[in-house]
C-alpha cells in the first residue's frame, strides 16, 4: 500500500516538512481571530450544502449572521443554486478539509472533529 506522501511525491507535489517561500511573495496577511472564525463557518456552510443539507436555511442563517456579504461570488452562487452539478457538491464537501487546514493553522485541535464524528459525547480538549 502506498501513502499519502508517496503518492504525493510521485505526482511531483512537495512533500517536505517545511516547504520553500514562494517567489514574489513578501508580506504576510495577518487575519484576526474573527476573520478566521467567519471564513470557518463559510467553509461548514458550503461543505454541509455538498453533503445534501439544504442551501435556502444555512444562507438565511448566513445572512442574520451578517456572514453571507464575506462569502466568495462563486460560493454564495453555489448556496444560491437551485439544482447544482455532481461537481459543484463534489468541491463543496471538499471545503471540509480548507475548514480543517485553517483550524489547524489556529491551533484548534482538529482530530477533535473527526473524534467526534465517531463519538458524538466526545469533547474536545486544548491541544
Amino acid at each position: 500500500m502506498i501513502t499519502t506522501k508517496q503518492w504525493a511525491a510521485s505526482h511531483g507535489i512537495g512533500v517536505d516538512d517545511s516547504l520553500p517561500p514562494v517567489a514574489d511573495y513578501n508580506e504576510p496577511v495577518p487575519r484576526t481571530s474573527q476573520e478566521a472564525a467567519v471564513r470557518t463557518v463559510i467553509l461548514h456552510a458550503i461543505a454541509a450544502t455538498g453533503y445534501g443539507v439544504a442551501p435556502k436555511p444555512i444562507v438565511e442563517w448566513l445572512i442574520d449572521q451578517s456572514i453571507w456579504q464575506h462569502a466568495s461570488p462563486a460560493e454564495q452562487k453555489l448556496l444560491e443554486a437551485t439544482a447544482p452539478t455532481d461537481e459543484e457538491l463534489s468541491e463543496a464537501r471538499s471545503r471540509q478539509e480548507a475548514q480543517w487546514a485553517l483550524l489547524w493553522t489556529t491551533g484548534v485541535p482538529v482530530h477533535g472533529c473527526l473524534r467526534l464524528k465517531h463519538a458524538p459525547e466526545a469533547t474536545i480538549e486544548a491541544a
